[in-house]
């Protein structure tokens, strides 16, 4: 039993830690880029404002790309899609909206190093049928599909966990 004590403690706190990293957001990708030589650190959030909003109010969703590196990093679009965000309750998708490149060519653009580029979306805390949400738990999910040197494909991000109250 003082063996399965001893044990406990470790698991819960990296089970309290991991929900903190997943309610914060933020995902690191740091990688080096072959072309120069230089590592490419980009940190990519998800965040909700306010983070416990009220029943028939909005929350401001966005997505934000910061070049936490010494160097410029591209940032490119090549499948079309730059984001998609979605919230759940339960299994039950309540919203979605996301955005895609226009045109047929790849869309990209310079992120100076210290620089943040940032995906603004207003979510009025209603269903897909106009219903106002009730009161709960809510989960958001957000994929942003650019990709730099190292990183490649589309980036699923810790989702945010949310009352709605």
């Amino acid at each position: 039993m003082k063996a399965l004590r001893g044990l406990f403690t470790p698991l819960v706190v990296a089970a309290l830690l991991l929900s903190l990293y997943s309610l914060r957001g933020v995902i690191d990708r740091v990688a080096t880029n072959p072309l120069e030589g230089h590592p490419v650190s980009i940190h990519l959030a998800l965040r909700c404002e306010p983070p416990d909003p009220a029943t028939g109010s909005n929350a401001t969703v966005t997505i934000a790309l910061r070049n936490a590196g010494t160097k410029p990093v591209v940032v490119q679009f090549p499948r079309g899609s730059r984001y998609t965000i979605e919230s759940f309750k339960g299994d039950a998708r309540v919203w979605s909206a996301s955005s895609s490149a226009t045109g047929t060519s790849i869309e990209a653009f310079v992120l100076a190093p210290g620089q943040t580029r940032t995906y603004v979306e207003t979510w009025v805390l209603k269903d897909s049928t106009g219903k106002l949400l009730e009161p709960g738990t809510y989960v958001i999910r957000g994929v942003f599909g650019g990709e730099w040197p190292g990183q490649r494909g589309h980036i699923e991000m810790a989702p945010l966990m949310i009352m709605v109250k």
